[in-house]
């Protein structure tokens, strides 16, 4: 059984993936839109199982790939339309790494000094992935979901129906789970604390803020202080300002975009994304990427355990006018 799958980069050797082998193929030409079109690499993925186990052993590779090179065109695309091979062929394969070492492809497009000294195999890392728990490969799928962005067409600037609030949860909820559930305080509702005023009415309890268990999580894990802090202040915000409106209350607001003056550039970091997400557009985008990758680098951590963790970067918004 073979197939097609689309990808941001290739790998220059086929790789053996146990029962599959992935090797290059051609770039492709999809996505036709308003005269518009979008290039991709493709990889083909073979193995020798017949066409059921065939097929459940690329789904489950398909998922793995997209979430580690962070390209969800795979997953969107093998679900939707199952690439055929009868693509346009616009040349051979543009993008073409070394799949032994691939931590800066994983976190960027280009090596920096958090992945410098890290060498992550793709080979070993899907190994890794093959042992995980089916609610961890199911917490991937989670984080795959895509609300937000519509892959067929361009997306309206200032859509009626805003769905990124929602994309928001979705990553939130990831990282919930990378944080996982407090254990109940153990003190037999008898607390030696004179404010524990649930200890004093008998009511089952936590031993500390949620806030505070995301603080001591973060703290374990992450060793920069600034990074930690950045990570600490977007989950906060979608706990405290996003999480109980949302889910639990239907409350979405109804950020608009507002038109830039002419030839200038805005500059989204964390706080200004956190302020004003409710009522900018772009605010509200530089919240949600960074809100991803928040998600996506704690899950990397606890998952394949790679000890990563890249400072948010601020989203510039540039009107180029002639």
């Amino acid at each position: 059984m073979k197939q097609l799958i689309l990808t941001n980069f290739s790998p220059i050797k086929a790789i053996n993936l146990g029962s599959l082998v992935i090797e290059k193929n051609n770039r492709v030409n999809f996505y036709q839109c308003n005269g518009a079109s979008m290039h991709h690499d493709t990889i083909l993925v073979s193995t020798a199982e017949e066409e059921e186990a065939g097929e459940r052993l690329i789904r489950d590779w398909v998922v793995f790939h997209s979430f580690l090179m962070k390209y969800k065109h795979s997953i969107y695309h093998y679900d939707s339309v199952r690439v055929s091979q009868d693509l346009e062929i616009v040349g051979e394969c543009a993008y073409l790494i070394d799949y032994r070492d691939i931590a800066g492809k994983i976190y960027s497009f280009a090596r920096s000094e958090e992945t410098k000294e890290k060498v992550l195999d793709y080979c070993d890392l899907f190994s890794k992935y093959c042992k995980l728990l089916q609610e961890e490969k199911n917490v991937i799928k989670n984080f795959l979901l895509n609300l937000s962005c519509n892959y067929s067409c361009s997306r309206p600037i200032n859509p009626i129906l805003n769905n990124q609030y929602w994309q928001l949860m979705v990553y939130y909820s990831v990282v919930e789970f990378i944080i996982g559930k407090q254990k109940p305080c153990m003190c037999n509702h008898r607390c030696d604390i004179d404010e524990c005023n649930f200890a004093k009415n008998d009511i089952d309890h936590k031993s500390k803020s949620y806030m505070q268990h995301v603080q001591d999580y973060l703290t374990l894990r992450i060793t920069d202080d600034e990074i930690r802090n950045q990570y600490y202040n977007c989950i906060k915000s979608c706990y405290s300002e996003l999480r109980n409106d949302i889910v639990h209350r239907g409350l979405v607001p109804s950020a608009e975009y507002t038109p830039q003056a002419a030839n200038t550039t805005e500059e989204y970091d964390l706080s200004r994304s956190v302020e004003e997400y409710d009522k900018d557009f772009v605010a509200l985008e530089s919240l949600l990427l960074m809100t991803e990758d928040v998600a996506r680098n704690l899950l990397l951590d606890k998952l394949f355990d790679t000890g990563i963790f890249l400072q948010l970067s601020s989203l510039k918004s540039t009107n180029i006018s002639r």
